[in-house]
């Protein structure tokens, strides 16, 4: 209903403006019979694809994270990547399409190459090899230079050009934390447009295009809304999302030698939720939106930690404020969660000023309370044991650390500085104990070369002591330790194997990993079972550990083998007083399609 209501809004606000456009100077509407949108299937993962230029195919990932082009008929061919691990962005055809660039880990997940490989077949090439991810957005039309974003260990976003044959990149633009959503060429190749804050301290947008030529940059469209890029069309138009008209919209204008020779268009309304895709040669435009989401339920327990009775939705599941990353209270009376309030695309979690929800789980109270907006991906978090607030993983002004929100003065300090810009580094699985006092965290090595992996450490906090429990040459699966409600044990994932840093297979419980135990106070780590590797919870009276995944279980800590619960998803804490569990399908709900917007003809 709210997603119809939003619709109806977007479409009212559309035509109050249509005819006032000229007068006032802010857009006019394209007629709607020239755009047709349409959802496109892929076996690829929607989110990270690019079009071929001819429209007919898209390049991406297939599970288990191979480089794949997709017929839009159907057909899927793979192309030879070599060793190492996928990247984590949408790959890029280049503008004749007879090259794909794309980033690539190592085979120890810690060095990032960009490279470029033949789409017809042959060996890939690597094009820049530098610390630091590398994320490519666009290339050159003459296939000679790769536009890309470099995110440095320095903490300091960067607009390259990377040359295709070799040879040192080129800076273009020096940016801080606030990263552009993307960076792309005109179809002459003269000039770079991307989108940089309105000011030192805003997390609003403009448009900026980059003469090559000339080195300058000027900005375009003055105007309060917020404009983010979407891209250069081939047929030269600038797309950018906007709120001038209300709520986010798609809208493009026409360019002239780097400048605006129009008023822009509004293209499409409604158009929360997305995410740039990119062109066809014929200027139709890719694009993906966000459906569903992750919701809590709960579900009471027997004497014997099963199911008994029908599971109850808590959250509910708006397109809008969407519920992620979910904790509850030490007394399993509070549900919190991290909620992306986007209506108007101003308080996005991935660009800072996140909205953290805590609520009641009989219903009876909800809270709000906004992170600063300098604040951004805030994730993981923990309820201090007295209840006063939360402990969260998130990146302020480009660093990674851990941060405590205080429920009565809203207040935000840091309390552990973690990597840089790369999602691997720095302490970002952990869990807090009984007492509050200490952070037990699983921290990945940083320096190229270390002896180990990663390493279990518990942290205290008045007097900043870690000491290292276990440390292995892996990294284990993307999943925080448990620390057992007595205080005495950690439950944990052996450190032995690795997984993707950055995936979140293991939250689906789809590998296979030694679950371990080791006491707070030090000694041997003793071996529980092998799981599929989903999170872990532990039973208030500290006598089992509960497993996530397709199929939750329950694992004695004495020993035994898995009890199913007959139940999927994420366990996420139990009620002591009840018995009642809380549990959330978070990766099972959320999803993106991908749309293809055909639009006729040129403003």
């Amino acid at each position: 209903m709210k997603r119809i209501l939003i619709a109806a809004a977007g479409l009212l606000l559309t035509a109050g403006c249509r005819g006032a456009g000229p007068e006032t100077g802010w857009a006019r509407e394209v007629f709607p019979d020239t755009v047709d949108v349409r959802r496109v299937e892929t076996p690829l993962w929607p989110a990270v694809v690019h079009p071929s230029p001819d429209g007919s195919a898209l390049v991406g990932w297939t599970d288990p994270g191979l480089l794949s082009i997709a017929e839009l008929d159907g057909r899927v061919r793979h192309l030879e990547t070599g060793p190492g691990n996928t990247g984590l962005d949408a790959p890029r055809f280049s503008r004749d399409g007879r090259w794909v660039a794309y980033n690539w880990y190592d085979e120890e997940w810690r060095n990032l190459d960009l490279r470029i490989i033949p789409v017809d077949g042959g060996a890939p090439r690597v094009v820049l090899h530098r610390p630091g991810y590398v994320l490519p957005t666009d290339w050159s039309p003459d296939g000679a230079l790769l536009a890309a974003l470099e995110f440095g260990e320095d903490n300091a976003i960067r607009i390259l050009l990377v040359p295709t044959s070799g040879g040192e990149p080129i800076l273009v633009r020096a940016l801080d934390w606030r990263a552009p959503e993307t960076v792309s060429f005109s179809p002459d190749g003269r000039f770079l447009a991307f989108d940089v804050p309105t000011s030192d301290t805003s997390l609003e947008r403009d448009l900026a295009v980059y003469d090559l030529q000339t080195g300058r940059e000027r900005r375009i469209l003055d105007h309060p809304a917020n404009d983010v890029l979407l891209g250069w069309s081939p047929t030269g138009e600038l797309y950018f999302k906007s709120e001038r008209a209300g709520l986010p919209a798609a809208w493009r204008v026409r360019m002239t030698a780097g400048r605006p020779s129009g008023e822009p268009e509004l293209v499409k309304p409604d158009f929360l939720r997305t995410g740039p895709v990119g062109f066809t040669g014929t200027g139709d435009f890719f694009y993906t939106v966000q459906t569903g989401g992750p919701a809590a339920y709960s579900v009471a327990l027997d004497a014997e930690g099963r199911p008994d009775g029908p599971a109850r939705v808590l959250t509910p599941p708006g397109d809008i404020t969407v519920p992620n990353h979910i904790a509850v209270s030490r007394d399993g009376r509070l549900l919190s969660y991290v909620a992306s309030d986007n209506v108007g695309a101003r308080r996005d979690n991935e660009l800072g000023g996140a909205l953290l929800k805590v609520v009641a789980i009989d219903g009876s109270q909800t809270r709000d309370f906004h992170l600063p907006p300098r604040i951004r991906n805030a994730a993981l978090h923990r309820w201090i044991p007295d209840g006063t607030g939360l402990i969260f993983r998130g990146n302020e002004e480009g660093r990674y650390g851990i941060f405590r929100l205080d429920f009565a003065s809203g207040r935000v300090d840091r309390l552990l500085s973690g990597g840089g810009l790369d999602g691997a580094a720095g302490r970002f699985r952990f869990d807090v104990t009984p007492d509050g006092k200490s952070l037990v965290y699983i921290e990945d090595a940083v320096e190229a070369g270390s002896a180990w992996g990663a390493r279990l450490v518990v942290h205290d906090l008045d007097g900043s002591v870690a000491r290292t429990l276990v440390s292995g040459p892996g990294s284990g699966p993307n999943v925080p330790p448990a620390v057992s409600p007595d205080g005495q044990q950690v439950a944990f994932y052996s450190l032995d194997s690795s997984m993707s840093p950055n995936s979140n297979a293991a939250f689906d419980g789809v590998g296979s990993f030694d679950l371990m135990l080791v006491p707070v106070g030090g000694g041997e780590p003793r071996r529980l079972a092998t799981t599929s590797g989903g999170s872990l919870v532990w039973t208030p009276d500290g006598t089992a550990i509960l497993v996530s995944g397709p199929d939750i279980t329950r694992i004695p800590a004495a020993g035994g083998g898995p009890v199913s619960l007959g139940l999927r998803g994420t366990v996420i804490g139990v009620d002591p007083r009840s018995r009642t569990m809380v549990f959330s399908l978070s990766a099972l709900q959320e999803r993106w399609d991908l749309w293809l917007m055909k639009v006729g003809g040129a403003p």
